[in-house]
């Protein structure tokens, strides 16, 4: 990208915690109390510091970080408290930001203040808090419930609507026929809590390969991080699924990770590249191939339509 400038562009450079326009004066990024999300580009070095394009701004943190990631830009959330400007990311080295991962963004501003220990202290405290309530989830639940625990919190599911429940079953069909014939592992539906470091979910369908399939007895409630997730959206679970689960299986591997929309009707496939997920796919219509389970690739009509996916059954099974 040129680093030419123009009035149509405004170009910013982070130094430690200051934000400066290219003409030099201070940028007040929010009213107030307010939050206010940068997402920048690295266009340019100069001086060991580096100088950024903007291209996202918004009040909603956590859906604007989802977008930073998607299109591979960096990202840095600042909050202007009393007109006094903290930024999470503001580093002079590129080749740091660069090689950081996202926890190790996310942490490095306290890394360096005086208030680390208090910061650490409020964290295990909550982090106590939550294995005790999630010790308490593992003893209450039971096999006829669809219940997750995210966040230190039980979240208990309501019933699926038709159409969920019919996209649900042609996905399991087709995945399940195909790793069965061959061998590859074991698919799952429903309730299958799968245990991650943190929170514990229960995707629409998940796959583990021969590895994870390996550990599984008749009795086994607490399943391993699946190798692929299969989340159908609904109103009640897209937030979700699009964020904290997103976040999480990207962070602890799971491989690829499809997100249906029965209304759209779309499939989005992310597969994961050096710990982030990154869309391989976004379609209504066309080939689904998969790269976590060996040489399956289905229509996608056969994940909306009854008849492409018996059509699609039938060819698995070489009839």
């Amino acid at each position: 990208m040129s680093a030419a400038r123009s009035s149509a562009t405004e170009f910013l450079e982070i130094s430690q915690f200051r934000v400066k326009r290219n003409n030099g004066e201070g940028k007040r990024l929010a009213n107030e109390g307010n939050f206010y999300l940068f997402v920048l580009t690295p266009i340019r070095v100069k001086s060991n510091r580096l100088w950024f394009q903007t291209r996202i701004g918004g009040s909603h943190v956590r859906q604007n970080v989802e977008i930073a990631m998607k299109r591979r830009a960096l990202a840095s959330v600042a909050t202007c408290w009393k007109q006094r400007l903290t930024c999470l990311l503001c580093l002079d080295s590129p080749k740091e930001i660069l090689a950081m991962s996202l926890v190790e963004r996310l942490i490095e501003p306290l890394r360096h203040s005086p208030q680390l220990p208090q910061a650490i202290a409020i964290l295990q405290a909550q982090l106590e808090s939550e294995r005790m309530r999630r010790d308490q989830f593992y003893r209450d639940m039971t096999p006829d419930q669809k219940i997750e625990f995210i966040d230190g919190e039980v979240v208990l599911h309501s019933p699926a609507r038709n159409r969920h429940l019919d996209v649900t079953a042609n996905v399991l069909q087709l995945m399940r026929t195909h790793v069965t014939l061959r061998g590859l592992g074991q698919v799952k539906s429903e309730k299958c809590l799968c245990v991650f470091p943190r929170n514990d979910y229960e995707p629409d369908i998940v796959f583990f390969g021969s590895a994870k399939s390996s550990e599984l007895t008749s009795e086994t409630m607490k399943f391993p991080i699946p190798d692929l997730a299969v989340e159908v959206l609904s109103r009640s679970t897209e937030e979700r699924d699009r964020g904290v689960k997103f976040e999480d299986f990207a962070s602890n591997g799971v491989a690829e990770y499809w997100i249906i929309n029965a209304e759209t009707p779309t499939v989005e496939q992310y597969l994961l590249e050096q710990g982030e997920y990154v869309l391989a796919l976004k379609s209504g219509t066309g080939t689904l191939k998969s790269q976590a389970i060996a040489g399956f690739a289905i229509p996608i009509e056969a994940i909306f339509d009854e008849q492409e996916n018996l059509r699609a059954i039938r060819s698995l099974l070489g009839a």
